[in-house]
């Protein structure tokens, strides 16, 4: 039991709780599978399988129709079968899959239980038995019945564990800056591009004994949304606060950093264990529109190349008439793209589409 939830905490490896598994039941082999869409060659966990029949069973046999997944797909959720009673095992040994997986790798007669249906897919657990061998008795059935609630739960939890690592990533690799922010405004974590940020001179903001602290006369009102942010729940209050430092122009780029704070989940929802922290989020917000813009604004609305840079020029603060001197267009020209911008927009004033392509801007790295 220990191996199992080890493994779902990723202490150890999936592979050696299944070969756990496997020796308890004196099994000649035993996995952990998926079904669904998109196999691949981590959606089998199996201990010892050649490289070749790995192989075979993602691009052959997982999706393809055979009495053995067909059934298996049938069973009930949380209930243990063996293959006298989920399916004919005669038809079973005369079909490609048997003849050419389980053969050959000594699956002669197993246990079968669905552990976890999510979306399209089905998690299960298998345990076979070689040719020699006897066949899965009422003992190992009851054995592997009392075990599926905590191979259940392991799943779960290693799911989730996965879900936060995914989530833990894109925290990491966020195109703007976030912190993590507690009590004193101490800093419990915090990406890299908010790092930078904090480090660029003049920003309004700096890291002091580990704490955030603004370095303008809005210290105290920053401090004061933290600490609301932090013991309220999500509903009791907007859903951020926002407040903007000017910066002065540095290397030719002036840049006014915009901060968001929101309250992050109820601690109820953690458990004791639960610290209060608010979500600060930094937004560099640059006069100037970012390199490309046009090519980014032509895969959003279909502009043609020069409607997309009749468009980039208006979002840039260019009246029409300028624009069109830009584009060396006539005016006549830029007022026909103007139209097809409009059609393609949905807008009908130019004020409202420089609105509406400022809103589109694409998220960078700073």
């Amino acid at each position: 039991m220990d191996t199992l939830y080890g493994a779902a905490a990723g202490e150890v490896e999936w592979t050696v709780a299944i070969e756990t598994l496997r020796r308890l039941f004196h099994g000649s082999s035993a996995n952990f599978v998926r079904h669904g869409p998109d196999i691949g060659p981590q959606d089998l966990i199996t201990m010892g399988t050649d490289p070749v029949f790995l192989h075979s069973f993602v691009a052959e046999f997982a999706t393809e129709a055979n009495p053995f997944i067909q059934s298996a797909m049938r069973a009930e959720t949380g209930k243990v079968f063996t293959d006298r009673t989920l399916f004919d095992r005669d038809a079973l040994r005369t079909s490609r899959y048997w003849n050419e997986w389980m053969a050959p790798q000594d699956m002669y007669g197993g246990m079968f239980c669905k552990i976890w249906i999510s979306d399209s897919s089905v998690w299960a657990f298998n345990v076979q038995r070689g040719r020699k061998q006897e066949e899965f008795g009422a003992a190992e059935i009851t054995l592997l019945q009392q075990l599926l609630p905590h191979l259940t739960r392991a799943m779960r939890i290693s799911r989730h564990r996965q879900t936060a690592q995914a989530l833990t990533s894109s925290f990491y690799q966020l195109p703007f800056g976030i912190l993590l922010v507690g009590a004193e405004q101490h800093i419990i974590e915090m990406n890299e591009n908010a790092e930078a940020l904090l480090s660029r001179p003049g920003s309004g903001l700096r890291i002091e004994a580990g704490r955030l602290v603004s370095t303008s006369s809005n210290d105290g009102v920053l401090r004061g949304a933290i600490a609301d942010a932090r013991m309220a729940s999500p509903g009791e209050m907007p859903a951020s606060f926002d407040l903007l430092l000017r910066q002065p122009a540095l290397n030719g780029r002036s840049g006014n950093l915009m901060i968001s704070v929101t309250p992050l989940a109820n601690r109820k929802d953690f458990g004791p264990a639960w610290e209060p922290m608010a979500a600060v989020i930094l937004r560099e917000v640059a006069p100037q529109l970012p390199d490309g813009f046009d090519v980014h604004l032509r895969a959003i609305f279909n502009f043609t190349p020069a409607e997309a840079r009749l468009a980039a020029n208006l979002c840039a603060g260019q009246s029409l008439k300028s624009a069109a001197e830009l584009q060396d267009i006539r005016f006549s020209t830029a007022r026909h793209y103007l139209e097809n911008i409009f059609q393609k927009t949905g807008m009908r004033q130019q004020s409202q589409l420089v609105a509406l392509l400022k809103n589109v801007q694409p998220l960078q790295r700073r």
